[in-house]
């Protein structure tokens, strides 16, 4: 068993990781990448079970996160493809009339990822911020608290950027003569999607109620019981109930809060504050440090140890000696 301190650790770094990963989707002006950031964000919230030592509902949210979001990945490359590789959500628009299939399937996949009751991602996804709240009911001290709330904001900021993404991308007037020409995929590409959407809506039904199982039996009962057992200590909470529907409630004003700054096909948000967007957009100037470090000091390291290497190692003391 990991050391709390171990699951600690764990626990704050995937709690970063779901937060500012969130926020970065929101500076993504192509579909592909806020879908990454928002994959970055939800492997957080797969960390962050393990953190709070539920590693069976990691692995139900990393099985749930596999149904909705290769949809979505499949339904960006079906519009990518009819949109004549145009990947700019600004670019896009009014594509549920051209590609009522793509489109239905990837609003249901959508209504998956941020935990709308009843499909598959509203299981896992809220089980994991169910456990946290649990912790800091148990436990009420400040450390507990300040990483939920991040952890809970991270979680809403997914209605925010997915809400983003199906209105700039199925909803208003056509912003580009790509989307205006864009029409369907054929049923070779469409059918995929077809599948990947009833997953994303009843992929947890097996876990949840032991029906309409769509996973082989053995992956089940590792999962279920752990959703269960996590369940059962959830419900014996007096006020369990209250606190899922603030979270729904979280949920459905993170999608108004997409409306008002997406709504018009505009990034609001960059005409109002460039500054904060820019921000958003070069990701916190992670890439920069990392880089940075890869080139300036790694690299040099390696280098340094490789001429250490051949020089020493390999030159006197092996074909030395």
């Amino acid at each position: 068993m990991l050391t709390n301190t171990v699951l600690d650790t764990v626990l704050i770094l995937a709690t970063f990781m779901a937060f500012f990963a969130g926020i970065w989707a929101l500076g993504q002006k192509d579909i592909k990448k806020t879908l990454a950031y928002s994959t970055l964000s939800h492997l957080g919230l797969m960390a962050m079970a393990i953190g709070l030592g539920c590693y069976g509902v990691a692995m139900l949210h990393l099985t749930m996160h596999a149904f909705f979001k290769a949809a979505l990945f499949l339904c960006a490359g079906s519009i990518i493809h009819a949109c004549h590789h145009e990947q700019d959500m600004f670019k896009m628009g009014g594509l549920f009339k051209r590609m009522p299939l793509t489109s239905l399937t990837a609003i249901l996949a959508t209504l998956s990822i941020i935990a709308i009751p009843f499909f598959a991602g509203y299981y896992s996804k809220d089980t994991i911020i169910n456990a946290f709240y649990v912790r800091v009911l148990n436990s009420q001290n400040a450390f507990n608290l300040t990483f939920f709330v991040l952890a809970f904001l991270g979680v809403c900021l997914t209605s925010v950027y997915m809400g983003r993404l199906c209105l700039l991308t199925f909803f208003g007037k056509s912003r580009s003569q790509k989307a205006e020409n864009a029409r369907e995929s054929s049923l070779f590409m469409v059918l995929p999607l077809l599948v990947l959407a009833v997953y994303s809506v009843a992929g947890a039904y097996g876990v949840a109620y032991g029906k309409f199982s769509l996973m082989p039996q053995n992956a089940i009962d590792f999962i279920s019981k752990a959703y269960l057992q996590q369940r059962e200590t959830f419900e014996s909470l007096s006020q369990v109930h209250t606190f899922e529907w603030i979270t729904l409630a979280c949920t459905i004003v993170g999608l108004a809060v997409s409306y008002v700054l997406y709504g018009k096909g505009k990034d609001t948000l960059y005409e109002k504050t460039p500054w904060l967007y820019r921000q958003i957009e070069m990701h916190g100037y992670f890439d920069i440090v990392y880089d940075y470090y890869i080139t300036k000091v790694q690299q040099r390291i390696a280098e340094l140890l490789n001429i250490l290497d051949l020089l020493l190692i390999e030159g006197l003391i092996v074909r030395g000696s």
